[in-house]
Formats: C-alpha cells, structure tokens, sequence
C-alpha cells in the first residue's frame, strides 16, 4: 500500500501546528504525503509552508468542494490509497505503520477503523477536558478511513458532491460506489480492528468545531480515560507536552473571560 494523507483546514492554529508535527513525523517516517485545502487568506498558510505540505487555497464552504479541492491535488501523484483526516486528529506512529499493513495486494475500496479516542478541548462545547475511546459504526465512519485509488479515480478526484455540508461520510460512500459500480467494479470493504494493533487516533474537539462530545458521551460503550496514562503510550513527549499545555491555555483563557 502506498498511502497518501488527505486534510482541510480551517483556522484553529494552535490545534493545527499540532497536526502538521503529526503530519512531518509521518512524512519522515514513512514517506506519506498530507495534501490540504485550507480556507483562502487563513494564517494556517503559513504553517503549511513552513512543514512543507501540498495545499490548495478555497472557500471554507461548500464543504465537498473544498475536500475535492484538496483530492484534486493527487493527481499525478504515486499513491494506492488515500486516507482522509481532520486537522484536528492526532495519529500515532503505529496507527500509521498498521493502516499500511492492511490492504498489501490492493484488494480494498473502502478501509475503516473501529474505533478511536475523543478529547474534549472546547469549554463552550459539552465535553470539554474529557477523554475516552469510543467504538464506531459503519466502515467508512469517522476520521482515519480510507479509499483506494481506484475509487478515487473513478469518481474524477472528486469522491463527495460538491455542495455537500453534512453527511460526508455517507454521501461519500455513495457517490464512489455509484461510480465504481458504473465501470462495472463491486466494491470490496475491509474493517480492521485499531487497538488489537496498537494504533491511536485522537480526534480533538477544540474552537471552531460544530459538534460536542454529547452524543458520545451518552453512548453506554463509551469508556473514559485518563489522557496523561494514554498519550504518552503513543506519543512522543514532546507531542504529548505541546497537547496538554494547549489544553491548559484553552482553559486559562476561558478563566479569564468569565472574569470579565
């Protein structure tokens, strides 16, 4: 499998520096690429430029268009998978390396985990400074799935509609499927299992994100923890450090505009 990562960007600077870390440590060490669509005249450009990521500049909304924004970007580029994240998702090294293990003879289309971790980093959101795991739904549900080329090309680089704000993952997996099933191709699904690999993929819900914590909270399989055991199990110091301290700022500021 050769992979190659796919973003958008919206603001949220601080939560962004974090991920484009994430972004160069897996650069370096797996030769996996990240091609972003950032929102056009955002200050995450430059952090783009200064970690040396592929991106496109667009309108934050429609939504679908501004991810096809960034899809369009893998043209010409050597890849046999394509993996979709938020800015906002953290992945360990092993996530990675056991994503690349799953697909070796290309049989897959679609590619999903069944599972990841949720960090509250909004205080004006429910769920701010809780962390815990939680299981997921549906093959391609949630941040880390994956396309394979194949399906990729034949929706035209262009897997959602463009004028999609809502119900990506769905309208996704439609739009492919259709497409695949136009050139005469049956989709194949794989669902693998994150943790008995040892993966981590912490998807943070810091400022400027629209949904809370609180319909994973009320689910009876959610399973709270304690982020100060499990990050450093995956994560280098140095990230684990940048993530709490950045926890600890969003707090103090909300502190002091109570005060006001």
């Amino acid at each position: 499998m050769k992979l190659a990562i796919v973003t958008a960007i919206h603001q949220r600077f601080h939560l962004t520096y974090a991920f484009l870390r994430a972004m160069e440590r897996i650069r370096d060490d797996f030769g996996v690429e990240t091609y972003a669509s950032v929102t056009t005249g955002d200050d995450c450009v430059d952090l783009l430029k200064e970690f040396q990521v592929y991106y496109v500049e667009h309108d934050n909304k429609p939504v679908g268009k501004k991810f096809n924004a960034a899809v369009n970007l893998l043209r010409g580029a050597d890849f046999t998978h394509m993996m979709i994240l938020g800015s906002d998702d953290i992945p360990s090294y092993r996530f990675i390396e056991y994503s690349l293990e799953q697909d070796p003879n290309n049989e897959y289309d679609y590619i999903g985990i069944d599972g990841l971790w949720f960090w509250g980093m909004n205080p004006r959101r429910a769920g701010f400074k809780r962390f815990g795991y939680f299981p997921v739904k549906g093959v391609l549900a949630g941040p880390g799935k994956i396309l394979s080329k194949r399906a990729v090309e034949a929706c035209d680089y262009a897997p959602w509609p463009d004028e999609c704000n809502f119900g990506m993952d769905a309208k996704m997996m439609k739009k492919t499927r259709d497409a695949l099933k136009s050139q005469g191709v049956m989709p194949r699904l794989k669902k693998y299992s994150n943790t008995d690999g040892g993966g981590f993929l912490v998807d943070i819900k810091y400022e400027q994100h629209i949904s809370s914590l609180s319909p994973v909270h009320r689910r009876d399989c959610y399973q709270e923890q304690d982020p100060h055991k499990v990050l450093p199990e995956h994560l280098s110091s140095n990230e684990c450090n940048y993530l709490f301290g950045l926890l600890q700022d969003v707090e103090k500021e909300w502190i002091e505009k109570k005060k006001l």
